[in-house]
């Protein structure tokens, strides 16, 4: 039997870094979201005499071997349930960009454990199942749960908060882009290790719990952002665009190089998708789940 499942990409509505510490971990507040951008996880087990992960997926750009997250979800959740004597055959379809800021590694990786956990009759609960995701990366445990999450600590802390649903959303990428710990290191030389809020996740938490577009719209927030358009360009351009199309709001997601905007109409969204694609930039539309 093969058992498939969609791996959403997650933005971040609201992204503070508070404070770096002696462990290397930076503090944050963070909102994430899921969104329909999605990879496909196909997942297929049969008995052996041994036991034996082979991943494979469409983007030849991954490396598709011990070091990705899939196959290490898989592994761990091998030990975790005590499995032994099964052949697991792991595909990914892949259409969540790399390296974008979009979380796909880490959606690939929590799609596998919900996946395998469901196939073999939930020995783990959902809880149990972020704890065990936790260990690949915050955002994996995040996109165990999905959603609307307000992520606190290390990123480690998850509260799910008033779902926004349904939003329309354009996502484009640029060309260059930075991995995440030099993000960290850009934001520790610019603010300083420990810089405290950079804006108020309360009021952000606020305008979504009025389920308030326009006033989430006006409170995104992101600290990477202002350290790091000055080295990626396409940023601003990418939002100018979007901006100048009809979105209420743009911001790059995470360290980048995505850049997420939000409409209030279809009619909007497809006119500013129409007019990234025109300049040149891989756009795609979407909406929050």
């Amino acid at each position: 039997m093969r058992y498939s499942i969609s791996a959403p990409a997650k933005i971040n509505l609201f992204l503070d870094v508070l404070s770096k510490h002696e462990n290397g971990y930076h503090d944050i507040k963070s909102v994430m979201q899921s969104v329909s951008l999605s990879d496909e996880i196909t997942i297929s087990v049969e008995k052996s005499l041994k036991t034996e992960i082979n991943l494979s997926g469409t983007n030849k750009e991954i490396a598709w071997n011990e070091s990705n997250l899939a196959y290490k979800a898989c592994a761990m959740f091998i030990d975790e349930a005590g499995l032994d004597g099964f052949i697991f055959n792991i595909h990914v379809e892949k259409k969540i960009p790399i390296k974008a800021g979009m979380g796909g590694g880490s959606a690939d990786a929590a799609a596998t454990l919900k996946l395998l956990n469901d196939i073999f009759d939930k020995p783990f609960t959902n809880e149990r199942l972020c704890q065990i995701g936790a260990r690949l990366g915050a955002d994996v445990a995040f996109c165990i749960i999905g959603g609307t999450c307000l992520c606190e600590g290390f990123g480690d802390k998850l509260t799910p908060v008033t779902s926004l649903a349904n939003v329309p959303l354009v996502c484009a990428i640029g060309s260059s882009s930075i991995s995440t710990p030099e993000a960290y290191e850009m934001v520790d030389r610019h603010y300083g290790t420990d810089c405290g809020a950079g804006a108020s996740i309360y009021d952000f938490l606020t305008s979504i719990k009025a389920e308030d577009l326009n006033g989430i719209c006006s409170k995104l927030y992101n600290k990477f952002e202002g350290v790091i358009s000055s080295i990626l360009p396409e940023v601003e351009h990418i939002k100018d665009i979007l901006i100048k199309n009809g979105a209420i709001g743009a911001l790059m997601s995470g360290s980048g190089p995505s850049v997420f905007g939000v409409f209030d109409s279809e009619k909007a969204q497809l006119g500013a998708f129409s007019a990234l694609t025109d300049a040149g930039f891989d756009a795609f539309l979407c909406k929050t789940l």
